[in-house]
């Protein structure tokens, strides 16, 4: 009895354990470094540590690709961002800026072969679609932007005008709202990263795109949500209308690309973003993949959905704060997603969930690559609700103990 009674206490206090490591996570704060006159969040290398074993030498493409629709090409693109933005407060004489030129170089190789196009359509008006075309040129848009005043890949130029022309021609052309990413489906998000790019190539070089980016943009502003007032989640280029409603996922995306197309429109989205997607579970900060009442459940884009709260909504809820000045919540998201994701540096690297799914860790490597430097001054008291509700458990949990 006495050995049954020791090994119940054992189970009792694993959970205790489990919820102060929780509490301590939530003061997580990122390390950065100084030499050579750059400054860089050594956190954020961890994590590319960790990725670049990944996609070069355990092929993490492939296995995403056996997982999700996109897994290959988002797997890499993400990769590629992230050392993109790592890269943007590193001088160009510094180790790291070689390397992630390299890396990003290597992304834009593995997107641009065969099997980074073999799952999308060459027969769509923009061929490859708008997910392909949007993405690829996103990124080599910030590898041009991280090199515009040194040497650079002329043949990255070269590929990011002929997509960029592409895009422009589709735009232009297109009887419907938004470009397909496959036949007959078009996803809002695709589409606001191929508009990004073509802002982004009008910021770097001589304006090309200003008829296109102001069709685009219309397009998105006429085609809102009737009930949330938000740019939809999915368009049926048949029936012309909005069919997914409004999620968590793309919004949360949506409102990382908004303030580098047009700032007063993406303030005006992003509060909408707050006001229906914005909840709390124990006191902390989440974000819905449904809006507020509104039921659904978790599918491909959202990833699971528990208690309503989007994984791949909260996740790159991180970005959409970082983007858009957000200090209310930017940390206490990033913060809970460190606790509840058990992050380890065992092996090479940091990693979340032990490593198992690497799409997640490139989400969360371009997510923490956004410097959020000036926005680490939540409210004082934002964990006081979690921190009361974890002492009662973990009270109740000594009282089940102690009684026996």
């Amino acid at each position: 009895m006495v050995f049954i009674k020791r090994l119940i206490q054992f189970f009792i206090f694993l959970p205790i354990l489990l919820i102060l490591y929780i509490n301590i996570k939530m003061y997580y704060s990122p390390n950065y470094k100084q030499e050579e006159n750059s400054t860089y969040n050594t956190d954020v290398l961890s994590q590319l540590r960790h990725l670049k074993d990944e996609v070069h030498n355990k092929n993490a493409g492939i296995r995403m690709q056996q997982l999700f629709p996109e897994g290959f090409v988002f797997t890499n693109v993400l990769y590629g961002l992230a050392w993109a933005d790592f890269a943007e407060l590193i001088k160009p004489n510094h180790p790291l800026f070689q390397e992630a030129n390299e890396e990003i170089k290597w992304s834009i190789a593995e997107i641009n072969s065969e099997q980074g196009k073999a799952i999308f359509s060459d027969n769509l008006p923009l061929k490859y679609g708008a997910f392909y075309n949007g993405w690829s040129s996103f990124l080599m848009a910030k590898y041009l932007k991280l090199n515009q005043l040194q040497n650079k890949d002329p043949s990255v130029l070269k590929a990011f005008s002929t997509v960029c022309d592409s895009i422009n021609k589709a735009v232009l052309t297109s009887p419907h709202a938004y470009l397909e990413s496959y036949p007959n489906s078009a996803w809002q998000g695709d589409n606001i990263v191929c508009l990004a790019s073509l802002v982004l190539h009008d910021k770097i070089y001589p304006p090309q795109y200003k008829t296109a980016i102001d069709t685009f943009l219309n397009r998105f502003k006429t085609h809102l949500d009737p009930e949330t007032g938000m740019i939809g989640h999915s368009f049926s280029p048949q029936m012309n209308v909005n069919t997914g409603g409004v999620r968590g996922s793309s919004q949360s995306l949506i409102n990382s690309f908004l303030p580098l197309i047009d700032s007063a429109f993406a303030k005006q989205q992003f509060e909408l973003y707050k006001q229906h997607f914005i909840d709390y579970k124990l006191g902390l900060p989440a974000v819905r993949e449904y809006p507020k009442n509104w039921d659904g459940d978790g599918d491909i884009d959202s990833g699971p959905v528990i208690w309503e709260v989007g994984t791949v909504a909260s996740i790159v809820a991180i970005r959409a704060m970082a983007e858009n000045g957000e200090k209310e919540f930017y940390k206490p998201i990033r913060n809970a997603i460190e606790a509840f994701g058990f992050p380890n540096h065992w092996g090479l690297g940091k990693k979340y969930v032990f490593g198992q799914i690497p799409i997640a860790d490139a989400f969360l490597a371009w997510c923490h690559a956004k410097s959020g430097e000036n926005l680490e001054n939540p409210p004082v008291f934002w964990r006081m609700t979690f921190q009361l509700f974890s002492l009662f458990v973990i009270l109740l949990l000594f009282w089940l103990a102690w009684k026996l």
